[in-house]
């Protein structure tokens, strides 16, 4: 019986292996294509992407953006795609959303930045402010965020988040490799775009 279980455990431990090397790099790849459930700046078809996993209402992914951006902008060449995540609170799942609404508006990069930029906690009266601020209205908003166009949206980024072996906030890939949160700083970023792109840092 023990015998058998250690196999189990040792098959299991060989199909996660495979598909850590193999599986993900062609999900990533479908992620990166698949451009209706987030935005990108750039060059889609750049030698290096960096994709960003994140929900509104992480404090660490407030925390790294800043340098993210920073880096970013050092580095024109680069293609940069935001994947916002349904986080676990009802918030984050409606600041998604939102968020989807606004790109369909044309103004998710003002929404996504203004989001982004509070340093307290969403409430949905900040929301709503943000939305006036740019021209929407909360109540049209709201309304499309809940149809089923959204809503269909949002399931494909749950089922990205899978995929991508992302299950909290924030998680940066440069091209296939999956930074670590102790790692995101302006130094490694930049070195890890560096290598991506064959060039000397």
């Amino acid at each position: 019986m023990m015998s058998r279980l250690v196999l189990l455990v040792l098959f299991l431990g060989l199909i996660f292996a495979v598909y850590n090397f193999f599986g993900y790099r062609y999900g990533l790849d479908y992620i990166r294509k698949n451009t209706n459930t987030g935005m990108v700046v750039g060059n889609p078809n750049a030698s290096v992407n960096v994709i960003l996993f994140m929900d509104y209402q992480s404090d660490k992914t407030k925390k790294i953006y800043p340098t993210l951006v920073q880096t970013l902008s050092k580095n024109p060449g680069v293609s940069f795609l935001v994947r916002p995540l349904p986080g676990e609170t009802s918030l984050s799942d409606y600041a998604l959303r939102v968020a989807l609404v606004a790109r369909d508006s044309g103004k998710f990069w003002t929404v996504h930045n203004a989001l982004m930029a509070r340093n307290a906690p969403l409430d949905e009266g900040y929301i709503h402010h943000v939305l006036r601020q740019v021209g929407l209205s909360p109540s049209q908003v709201k309304a499309a965020a809940y149809s089923d166009q959204i809503t269909e949206r949002v399931n494909t980024l749950k089922h990205h988040s899978w995929i991508a072996l992302t299950w909290n906030s924030p998680v940066v890939y440069i091209n296939y490799k999956k930074i670590s949160d102790d790692q995101l700083t302006f130094q490694n970023i930049q070195e890890d775009i560096a290598r991506a792109s064959g060039k000397k840092f």
